[in-house]
């Protein structure tokens, strides 16, 4: 039951004169015109098939620019959205995005924004006006911080109420769930919110929503239509998906590969700090060969998002928060794809430490405060800036032979990786209590799973322990 005084009888749906019954904001009398349509074939008139309106074209543009699924709660602002899915699984089987009903907002986004990380590729969430937007709840904050490409659509209240346009309002809710701007309830977590006025541009907009969604930064997008938009018949028409890709990667300016190659190589101790590009699969190992290019170069991952770098690579320091002994100690650092390099009032570099940041979104635009010292910042695409650095170093006759020099210090790596994974498993014990600490517990659920098991993790204060 949501926003509606009608309790469900004890026993049955025996009905009282003057009671109306809502489930999830569809009436008794919408729920049984929709029934019939979801628990068997849909019987359409001639006309009704070769009707084609904006919630057909809604999800053709979907399947146009690559999303494979939706993962839908859906109220009584969907009805042509529940008539084209029926149509499109009748008619276009195979060439439509695949449905999936969640009773719970926050598992759809969930599953959505899992998808999309583990796909690379942008998937689809609608919800139920306010209501199913609010029921996001804490998945659109982490889609945003994890930059997962979701493209979230929520009907609106009608905005007719007289019968003047196809979808006019008539049920009581329309009226109770019309708000001033609901895009504002996720509007600062997107990378883009706007509303389909017109059934028209639909596809359009679809598109223009989706580019932002997957051009970095990416992240959620938010598109609301009312019942008259996406119930109005329009032309039939097609896009073309290479029209609305994500933007190019940004690479590095020759200027800057030159220089931030010298400093890297002239370090005594240099340190790359990383926190999300591994949501681009192909970046750890470019990632691994610029730490193999520097001999001596460290890597720490500081987990935002995604595994970022192999801990069982000898340049790994391991996943930690912004506090870490190699942040103190390091006369040269690289800090790339990275939301919280360092805590300062924790830990922080030397004054002399020069400190170069390269990032899909180097300014954080979402982030009222957001500053840290360096004397160049870069907006520019990780793997493809990586890729830029170690080629630059391995082709530069001076600075190969520079690091030819350095095999000892790549030996002292391997050293201190060996003793710093020995000093891991010693944690991974009972204790002498027969108690398990999280670190024994974490390590036989390691060792019990299959190797290319995806964790997802809510550790808390024990994350470091997990993660090691």
């Amino acid at each position: 039951m949501v926003g509606h005084p009608a309790q469900l009888p004890p026993t049955g749906l025996h009905m009282r004169p003057g009671m109306s019954v809502c489930i999830d904001g569809i009436s008794l009398s919408t729920l049984l015109i929709i029934l019939p349509i979801l628990v068997t074939p849909p019987q359409l008139s001639d006309s009704r098939i070769k009707m084609y309106t904006a919630s057909d074209a809604f999800f053709e543009a979907l399947w146009e620019l690559g999303v494979t699924y939706c993962f839908v709660n859906l109220g009584s602002d969907h009805p042509s959205i529940i008539e084209a899915i029926t149509k499109a699984q009748d008619e276009k089987k195979g060439q439509s995005p695949r449905i999936i009903t969640c009773p719970n907002e926050m598992v759809a986004l969930s599953m959505a924004d899992g998808y999309a990380r583990l796909t690379g590729k942008p998937q689809c969430v609608i919800v139920h006006v306010d209501v199913g937007t609010q029921g996001l709840g804490a998945a659109v904050h982490n889609a945003s911080c994890g930059r997962a490409p979701v493209l979230i659509f929520a009907g609106l209240s009608p905005y007719t109420c007289d019968g003047e346009l196809r979808g006019s309002r008539t049920e009581y809710i329309h009226w109770i769930q019309d708000i001033p701007d609901q895009k504002q309830i996720v509007g600062q977590y997107c990378r883009y919110t706007g509303e389909i006025k017109r059934g028209v541009n639909v596809k359009q907009l679809v598109g223009r929503a989706l580019q932002f969604a997957t051009s970095a930064p990416q992240g959620p997008v938010y598109l609301v239509g009312s019942r008259e938009a996406m119930e109005e018949e329009i032309p039939e028409y097609k896009l073309k998906p290479e029209h609305w890709g994500p933007v190019g990667p940004a690479a590095l300016p020759e200027s800057a590969i030159k220089m931030i190659a010298e400093a890297l190589v002239e370090a005594k101790e240099p340190l790359l700090i990383t926190g999300y590009s591994g949501r681009n699969h192909a970046a750890p190992g470019e990632l691994v060969r610029l730490a193999e290019t520097v001999k001596g170069l460290r890597v720490l991952d500081t987990g935002g998002s995604d595994m970022s770098y192999p801990a069982n690579h000898r340049a790994s320091v391991g996943l930690r928060y912004g506090v870490d002994d190699s942040i103190r100690t390091a006369d040269v650092i690289l800090v790339v794809d990275c939301d919280v390099p360092w805590i300062p009032t924790q830990c922080k570099p030397k004054e002399s430490t020069r400190i170069i940041h390269l990032d899909g979104d180097p300014l954080k635009l979402q982030m009222p405060v957001f500053y840290y010292p360096a004397e160049a910042r870069y907006k520019a695409d990780c793997f493809t800036a990586i890729k830029q650095l170690h080629e630059y170093i391995n082709a530069n006759q001076s600075l190969s032979q520079k690091l030819s020099t350095y095999s000892e210090r790549w030996d002292k790596l391997h050293e201190i990786h060996n003793k710093r994974m020995s000093t891991i498993r010693e944690l991974a014990v009972p204790g002498q209590d027969g108690h398990y600490n999280a670190s024994y517990l974490t390590a036989a659920i390691r060792n019990a799973v299959p190797e290319d098991t995806i964790f997802a993790i809510e550790a808390v204060t024990s994350t470091g322990f997990v993660a090691d």
